[in-house]
Protein backbone atom coordinates (compact mmCIF):
# COMPACT_ATOMS: atom_id res chain seq x y z
CA UNK A 1 0.00 0.00 0.00
CA UNK A 2 1.08 3.20 -0.72
CA UNK A 3 0.46 6.81 1.00
CA UNK A 4 -1.68 7.90 -1.67
CA UNK A 5 -5.91 6.96 -1.56
CA UNK A 6 -6.28 3.57 -0.98
CA UNK A 7 -6.42 1.72 -4.19
CA UNK A 8 -5.02 4.24 -5.71
CA UNK A 9 -1.69 3.03 -7.52
CA UNK A 10 -1.37 4.55 -10.76
CA UNK A 11 -1.73 7.46 -12.44
CA UNK A 12 -4.57 6.60 -14.63
CA UNK A 13 -6.41 5.49 -11.12
CA UNK A 14 -6.27 9.35 -10.17
CA UNK A 15 -9.26 10.54 -12.33
CA UNK A 16 -11.55 8.09 -9.88
CA UNK A 17 -10.56 10.10 -6.77
CA UNK A 18 -13.56 13.05 -6.76
CA UNK A 19 -11.78 17.02 -6.76
CA UNK A 20 -13.77 17.58 -3.62
CA UNK A 21 -14.52 15.49 -0.27
CA UNK A 22 -17.78 16.65 0.18
CA UNK A 23 -18.51 15.64 3.89
CA UNK A 24 -14.79 17.56 4.82
CA UNK A 25 -16.29 20.39 3.52
CA UNK A 26 -19.60 20.24 5.21
CA UNK A 27 -17.48 19.43 8.12
CA UNK A 28 -15.54 22.73 7.66
CA UNK A 29 -18.88 24.82 6.87
CA UNK A 30 -20.06 23.36 10.31
CA UNK A 31 -17.48 24.60 12.44
CA UNK A 32 -18.10 27.77 10.88
CA UNK A 33 -21.59 27.63 12.06
CA UNK A 34 -22.78 26.95 8.52
CA UNK A 35 -20.98 30.19 7.09
CA UNK A 36 -18.74 29.88 4.53
CA UNK A 37 -16.36 32.26 6.57
CA UNK A 38 -13.55 29.91 8.31
CA UNK A 39 -13.77 27.97 4.63
CA UNK A 40 -12.79 31.03 2.76
CA UNK A 41 -10.30 31.68 5.49
CA UNK A 42 -8.76 28.20 4.76
CA UNK A 43 -8.93 28.96 1.35
CA UNK A 44 -6.85 32.25 1.09
CA UNK A 45 -4.32 30.40 3.43
CA UNK A 46 -4.21 27.64 1.10
CA UNK A 47 -3.94 29.50 -2.29
CA UNK A 48 -1.55 31.94 -0.55
CA UNK A 49 0.79 28.68 0.00
CA UNK A 50 0.92 26.19 -2.60
CA UNK A 51 1.86 28.62 -5.17
CA UNK A 52 5.25 28.59 -3.67
CA UNK A 53 5.09 25.07 -2.92
CA UNK A 54 4.85 23.81 -6.08
CA UNK A 55 7.44 26.52 -7.61
CA UNK A 56 9.97 24.31 -4.51
CA UNK A 57 8.70 20.84 -5.32
CA UNK A 58 8.88 21.90 -9.66
CA UNK A 59 12.68 22.37 -8.66
CA UNK A 60 13.00 19.18 -6.48
CA UNK A 61 11.51 17.36 -9.19
CA UNK A 62 14.06 18.50 -11.92
CA UNK A 63 17.46 17.98 -9.76
CA UNK A 64 15.75 14.66 -8.16
CA UNK A 65 16.14 16.28 -4.42
CA UNK A 66 13.85 13.07 -2.92
CA UNK A 67 13.87 14.85 0.36
CA UNK A 68 12.36 17.74 -0.61
CA UNK A 69 10.06 16.35 -2.91
CA UNK A 70 8.94 13.91 -0.37
CA UNK A 71 8.67 17.07 2.54
CA UNK A 72 6.42 19.23 0.23
CA UNK A 73 4.68 16.67 -1.10
CA UNK A 74 3.48 15.55 2.51
CA UNK A 75 3.18 19.26 3.40
CA UNK A 76 0.48 19.43 0.25
CA UNK A 77 -1.49 16.43 1.23
CA UNK A 78 -1.73 17.69 4.34
CA UNK A 79 -3.11 20.83 3.24
CA UNK A 80 -5.31 19.11 0.78
CA UNK A 81 -6.93 17.13 3.11
CA UNK A 82 -7.97 19.78 5.71
CA UNK A 83 -9.31 21.31 3.15
CA UNK A 84 -11.02 18.71 1.64
CA UNK A 85 -8.86 18.18 -1.88
CA UNK A 86 -9.50 14.67 -2.20
CA UNK A 87 -7.74 14.07 -5.62
CA UNK A 88 -4.87 16.82 -5.23
CA UNK A 89 -4.58 14.57 -1.54
CA UNK A 90 -4.19 11.58 -3.71
CA UNK A 91 -1.48 12.92 -6.49
CA UNK A 92 0.35 14.61 -3.31
CA UNK A 93 0.53 10.99 -1.76
CA UNK A 94 1.78 9.48 -5.30
CA UNK A 95 4.60 12.04 -5.37
CA UNK A 96 5.24 11.44 -1.61
CA UNK A 97 5.09 7.73 -2.41
CA UNK A 98 7.52 7.79 -5.23
CA UNK A 99 10.46 10.09 -3.13
CA UNK A 100 10.25 7.29 -0.23
CA UNK A 101 11.20 4.35 -2.71
CA UNK A 102 7.73 3.09 -3.45
CA UNK A 103 7.39 1.80 -6.94
CA UNK A 104 5.68 3.83 -9.55
CA UNK A 105 4.49 3.41 -12.95
CA UNK A 106 5.08 6.85 -13.72
CA UNK A 107 8.28 9.48 -13.58
CA UNK A 108 8.15 12.09 -11.27
CA UNK A 109 7.61 14.32 -13.93
CA UNK A 110 4.41 13.20 -14.66
CA UNK A 111 3.59 12.54 -11.17
CA UNK A 112 3.94 16.43 -10.69
CA UNK A 113 2.35 17.42 -13.55
CA UNK A 114 -0.65 15.05 -12.00
CA UNK A 115 -0.59 17.18 -8.85
CA UNK A 116 0.12 20.41 -10.22
CA UNK A 117 -3.87 19.82 -12.36
CA UNK A 118 -4.91 18.38 -9.21
CA UNK A 119 -4.35 21.49 -7.88
CA UNK A 120 -5.77 23.53 -10.17
CA UNK A 121 -8.63 21.33 -10.16
CA UNK A 122 -9.28 22.09 -6.40
CA UNK A 123 -8.77 25.48 -6.60
CA UNK A 124 -11.48 25.66 -9.11
CA UNK A 125 -13.48 23.73 -7.18
CA UNK A 126 -13.49 24.65 -3.92
CA UNK A 127 -13.95 28.36 -5.18
CA UNK A 128 -17.21 27.39 -6.82
CA UNK A 129 -17.88 25.47 -3.89
CA UNK A 130 -17.69 28.55 -1.66
CA UNK A 131 -19.47 31.10 -3.96
CA UNK A 132 -22.77 28.31 -3.33
CA UNK A 133 -22.13 28.36 0.60
CA UNK A 134 -21.58 32.31 0.87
Amino acid sequence: MTLAEPGIQQPDELKRVPVLDLIALAHILEAGDGKAGLLEELMGIFQQDQPQRLEKLSEAVISGDLVTIRDISHAIRGSAGTMGASRLRAAAGMLEAYSTGHPSVASPQVLFELLTRAYEEARLALGEYIEKHS
